[in-house]
């Protein structure tokens, strides 16, 4: 048995010179003068006090240098145990709490750092897309920012910081991610130097990273019932209190919807690299393993396992649904993990042939040239089989404020017959219709059931070692790679909508290569 406690402390985020922001939902907003509006329909008045959701500046006003609080309770138990009850039969167990770190998450290539790289949107119609047509002329393609260029403040705005635009940037209070871990295992060793494992492993993630990132400035589910009268223009109550150059003081008018957001003197509300997600995994794992004799040493792995989660990047290029549709319910988006592969199979052999000095076949050959001709053969080769991954299903169609289709059918339905018949009709298309406007797509984040195509792929080799002189040996390899010189098919076009939904196009694997090698010990 052992048992052990690991303490992990990460420091904050820090930049040398200070130039770096954060968000602090709950720090306040210094707005003034700003009288609400009626937004008609028996809502009341917008916006009302308090106004959140300011942006902080690490290393002003006492705050430390980093963009988020230390965390000092990062404890990691481990416990482990192993017991023979037998001299050929072992348990093996073990749990563990990990902390794998939120640096990696949070130092990628974020291009909002607010205060120090301002973004200024153009103006236009409530639509989003049509330009105003303004007597001046302003808000026309040929001159989007009518009411000039944001420039660079540094931290010199303090709280009203991007007030009127985007508001994107590190979470103040974020949470450390962390993984608990556990197996249960038993080996067992048989006759022929033959050793066989059973093991269950799972975890369980928690505050994991979100990569479609901590929305906060999303209309209420209740709202969507005003259907087009979400998009009425009403007076702007910021209008001459923003920023002439900002998205939402630029315009004397604003829609009925943005007023109804909880934020409404922010385009949007977002906390990068949010630590919001959770996953889980159970799996089964077996191998075989024959250890090297007669020249022989064979290994066998199996794996049935599923991974689930409400946030996870894709694999192989898959764009689709992988976000959240609806960030006022995060566990609609609950479904088997987009990189899942539920089955994986390994079969590796190294086999030295029984032909030439101390073999079973030609040791007794006097001639030398003859004798170094047939010793030193060995192949090895490597088998690797596994089911695809689960399909996103994206919607380039939908209306809002989907970002999914409806599922109306069976995808799977009709499926049957080899890769090579489906590549044109991968799954059931008619299974996915457009959304109801102003409800949310009811397909789920992931087809649990309907997977991309899967992997099966052998290599294989040949190998001639000539040893002369005692201390020298001469190697030959040929290898071969995708030696049955199979196809391995990428994933069909997932966007509903497209004119090639459902179909295979690509290849993700290389056909047959032969490579050969030749080295030289002493």
């Amino acid at each position: 048995m052992n048992v052990g406690l690991r303490w992990d402390y990460e420091s904050p985020l820090a930049d040398r010179y200070n130039q770096l922001s954060f968000i602090d939902i709950n720090a306040a907003v210094p707005l003034e003068g700003i009288k609400p509006v009626d937004v008609g329909l028996g809502l009341g008045t917008r916006p009302q006090p308090p106004y959140k959701g300011a942006a902080g500046f690490p290393g002003v006003n006492g705050i430390g240098k980093g963009v988020s609080l230390p965390h000092h309770n990062d404890w990691g138990p481990r416990l482990g145990l192993a017991y023979a009850v037998d001299n050929k039969t072992v348990i093996r167990t073990a749990f563990g709490i990990l902390y794998p770190g939120t640096t990696a998450d949070n130092s990628g290539n974020y291009p909002t750092i607010q205060g120090f790289n301002p973004i200024t949107s153009p103006v236009d119609a409530p639509d989003g897309i049509t330009p105003f047509n303004n007597p001046n002329r302003s808000g026309l393609l040929s001159n989007p920012f009518p009411n000039g260029l944001r420039q660079t403040v540094g931290n010199r705005l303090g709280p009203l910081t991007s007030v009127g635009d985007s508001n994107v940037g590190f979470l103040r209070n974020d949470n450390h991610p962390y993984i608990e871990q556990w197996n249960f295992g038993i080996q067992r060793e048989l006759p022929g130097n033959l050793l066989v494992e059973a093991a269950y492993v799972g975890s369980h993630g928690v505050h994991l990273e979100d990569f479609a990132g901590a929305q906060y400035n999303v209309l209420p589910d209740q709202y969507l019932s005003l259907g087009n009268a979400l998009f009425e223009s009403l007076p702007n109550p910021f209008y001459g209190i923003l920023p002439a150059n900002s998205s939402i003081g630029s315009s004397s008018t604003i829609t009925r919807r943005q007023l109804l957001l909880p934020y409404p003197y922010f385009g949007s509300l977002t906390g990068q690299a949010g630590h919001l997600a959770s996953s889980s995994y159970n799996g089964v794992q077996l191998k075989a393993q024959k250890r090297m004799s007669h020249g022989l040493s064979a290994l066998f792995s199996y794996t049935f396992s599923k991974s689930i989660d409400d946030a996870s990047r894709t694999e192989g290029g898959q764009n689709g649904a992988g976000g959240h549709q609806d960030f006022n319910n995060r566990s609609l988006d609950r479904s088997i993990s987009s990189y899942d592969r539920s089955q994986v199979a390994n079969v590796s052999i190294i086999y030295e042939l029984p032909f030439g000095k101390g073999k079973a076949f030609g040791s007794g050959v006097n001639s030398p040239v003859l004798k170094q001709v047939m010793s030193g053969w060995q192949v090895d080769a490597i088998f690797t089989a596994a089911k695809g991954i689960p399909l996103l299903i994206g919607c380039g169609i939908c209306v809002y404020p989907a970002t999914r289709p409806n599922l109306v059918a069976n995808p799977n339905q009709g499926n049957g017959g080899s890769a090579q018949s489906r590549l044109n009709k991968w799954f059931n298309t008619e299974a996915f219709a457009v959304n109801t406007p102003f409800n949310y797509g009811s397909g789920p984040r992931t087809l649990p059931t309907t997977r991309g195509p899967g992997q099966a792929n052998t290599n294989f080799s040949i190998v001639k070692n000539t040893t002369f002189l005692e201390r020298y040996r001469f190697q030959f390899r040929a290898e071969f790679f995708n030696f049955f010189n199979r196809v391995e098919f990428g994933n069909p076009d997932t966007n509903f909508g497209d004119s090639t939904f459902g179909v295979i196009s690509n290849q993700v694997n290389i056909p047959r290569q032969i490579q050969f090698g030749t080295k030289f010990y002493w």
